[in-house]
């Protein structure tokens, strides 16, 4: 499949993947429905966890034939094809009487929402290829090329023996929907990425809210409020605005703490493109939340174990929802309404200890070997009491109208809210005891981590204090109740909009992935790997080093990294460990030819490299003895020496 020519036509084609892998997640649903009692609308919320449910399965396969399937497109596209095709002919089965899914009116109005949405926070899909290249997005998206260049798990930008040590669901997401979608790289799957978390947050907001409450108003709350609304910072600024980096930019003081690109205490602000692994961790642990709100209605053990693996599946992709999910569930099987407690809590935890240990075993068993963490937490991220309630905006006022409303006391659906509440307020309150368990563990110690999941709790009160609201402005006239209405809907979504607009405004912070990801056959990151799939070492000028594992999933023989430790690797020890200054020594005989033929020669072996990225015409003499082929790149010329073969398992 072509690479996309222009961002327009990359969020055309992102649209239609998104739109493909979200039919095949609802598909998957239908093996299950029937017998948890799923109401439509739930299937539809659903969806995306079960796709990852579904990813998690072909990882789980990737790594026990060595990287063997995510590493060839053609395979996932088949086994696909043949899995959607089964889906089909069993829905087309399994069909009943009851009325056209589109005839449904809850299914309906949750797609007005999805739409809105996706208008509100998916503009930067349209405008930018890659979506954007900012952040941490650089550390996971050249993890989940990895997995494109047949590595069976991530591991670290730089050479040598690196076991795993982040959660990999995201990126195995990433890599799978990279297969489907035009260009076939990960950076080109930011973009049905995006869609996909915006659409999944929104439903699971939607769903929970209808099972709650019991009420379209207060469903469609819960999916405004919990999915697609920000701050007042609005009200103070007339123009688009982005607090990039909160730790140093004055911008947070002016905007009350709304408007943050990153570590935003408000839930739904995370939606901000790209996408990054708590957001989908996000869209999990609502949708657990979900899955215990049906089995406590249900009193049955099959939802609590979905539940379960949706848990197992949080911990897959990220640390502080798996810890407030797991919290969450303990307090709500406690005090919720009268079930078999020990079987609900054996029915949740066993499934989700059992999902959680294809990633934490091997973790425990390096961190044992390999001296435990090491440290690479940036600085706490610290709002005060009124900038969080101002970056929550208009979800806190219409919170304090649940609170005052609804009689907690008697209500089941309140013991989910303030079960919830309870869970991710504790986890604040002890997060400061996280670096005391060891110093690689301080960052699930930072408070900015839990604040957005408290947020969870604010948002489906203010959902009830909208049904509240609603019910007693409808006696004075619909259109009093319709322009109220309105007016929550312009409080909500005018911050998330201007943000969202800022982010189409950030320069481009790397030209040559622009080009590339356009399918410029000249550029040099389709030089250096006109294909994925292949397992290659690189040594590449300062000015690449980011880009080139992120495109190509390529490992480094040095990474510039700001971090205390070689390239941002969390393990202080390594089998094979190489000083940074070795490192650097080395990449520049290898770039600049600097050194005895002999001892190039040397360097190249050591280090296993298979390609040699030199900049300007001519490469060093050397290097002209082995095949060569010119590139150009924004910097200007390159040369690429072929040094060797990459490599690639078997499908």
């Amino acid at each position: 499949m072509p690479s996309p020519a222009t961002p327009v036509e990359a969020g055309l084609q992102s649209l239609v993947v998104a739109a493909l892998l979200f039919v095949l997640g609802f598909l998957i649903t239908g093996l299950f429905a029937k017998r948890l009692g799923l109401a439509p609308v739930v299937r539809l919320a659903l969806a995306v966890p079960a796709l990852m449910a579904s990813v998690c399965v072909v990882m789980i396969v990737h790594m026990a034939t060595g990287g063997g399937v995510l590493a060839h497109p053609v395979v996932v596209r088949s086994g696909t094809g043949v899995a959607l095709a089964a889906f089909v002919i069993g829905s087309f089965r399994r069909r009943s009487r009851a009325a056209p899914l589109w005839r449904d009116r809850d299914i309906a109005l949750s797609l007005v929402f999805v739409v809105l949405g996706v208008a509100v926070w998916c503009l930067p899909v349209f405008t930018s290829l890659p979506v954007s290249f900012h952040g941490d997005v650089k550390r996971h998206m050249a993890w989940a090329a990895q997995l494109s260049a047949a590595h069976s798990s991530p591991t670290g930008v730089i050479t040598g023996n690196i076991p795993n040590y982040y959660p990999w669901l995201f990126h195995a997401f990433a890599s799978f929907t990279a297969a489907f979608t035009p260009g076939g790289r990960v950076l080109h799957a930011l973009g049905p990425l995006q869609v996909l978390a915006v659409a999944g947050n929104v439903l699971v907001f939607f769903a929970a809210g209808s099972e709650l409450f019991r009420s379209r108003v207060a469903a469609a709350a819960s999916a405004l409020l919990g999915a697609i609304s920000g701050g007042f910072g609005f009200l103070l600024t007339r123009s688009p605005v982005l607090v990039t980096d909160p730790r140093i930019d004055v911008e947070i003081a002016r905007v009350k703490g709304d408007f943050m690109f990153l570590r935003s205490y408000n839930l739904s602000f995370h939606n901000l493109a790209p996408p990054f692994p708590r957001d989908f961790g996000f869209v999990l642990l609502v949708a657990m939340l979900l899955l215990l709100v049906i089995g406590m209605k249900q009193r049955r053990p099959a939802p609590f174990v979905g539940a379960g693996i949706a848990l197992g599946l949080i911990g897959l992709t990220t640390g502080e929802s798996f810890i407030v999910g797991g919290l969450f569930a303990l307090v709500l099987i406690a005090v919720g309404p009268a079930i078999a407690r020990v079987k609900a809590v054996v029915a949740v935890f066993i499934p989700a200890v059992a999902i959680y240990a294809l990633w934490t075993v091997p973790v425990l068993l390096n961190y044992a070997r390999l001296g435990g963490f090491a440290d690479t937490s940036g600085e706490p991220v610290i709002l005060p009491p009124l900038m969080i309630l101002f970056s929550w905006g208009i979800s806190v006022p219409l919170a304090v109208i649940g609170i005052c409303t609804w009689r907690w006391w008697k209500n089941a659906e309140a013991r989910v809210v303030l079960s919830f509440a309870a869970a991710s307020v504790a986890a604040v309150a002890a997060a400061g005891l996280a670096p005391k368990i060891g110093e690689g563990f301080t960052t699930l110690g930072r408070h900015h981590r839990y604040w957005p999941l408290v947020y969870v709790g604010v948002a489906l009160g203010g959902a009830l204090g909208a049904r509240e609201a609603w019910r007693r402005l409808v006696p004075l006239g619909p259109w009093v109740a319709v322009a109220a209405a309105a007016v929550v809907v312009g409080a909500a979504v005018a911050s998330p909009l201007l943000g969202t607009i800022a982010v189409t405004r950030q320069p481009v912070e790397n030209a040559d992935l622009a080009t590339a990801l356009r399918g410029d056959d000249t550029n040099v990151l389709n030089v250096l790997a006109p294909t994925h799939g292949y397992r290659c070492v690189v040594a590449a000028p300062q000015e690449l080093s980011r880009s080139v594992p992120a495109y190509t999933g390529a490992r480094l023989v040095y990474f510039p990294s700001n971090t205390r430790n070689q390239a941002g690797i969390r393990w202080p020890m390594l089998p094979d460990p190489i000083p940074d200054e070795v490192r650097l020594r080395d990449h520049k005989a290898l770039i600049f030819g600097n050194v005895a033929d002999e001892k190039w020669r040397e360097i190249v072996a050591s280090y296993g490299v298979d390609r040699v990225v030199v900049g300007g015409p001519t490469p060093p003499p050397v290097a002209a003895r082995y095949p060569s082929s010119g590139a150009e790149g924004a910097k200007g010329s390159y040369v690429v020496v072929r040094t060797g073969s990459c490599s690639r398992p078997p499908s």
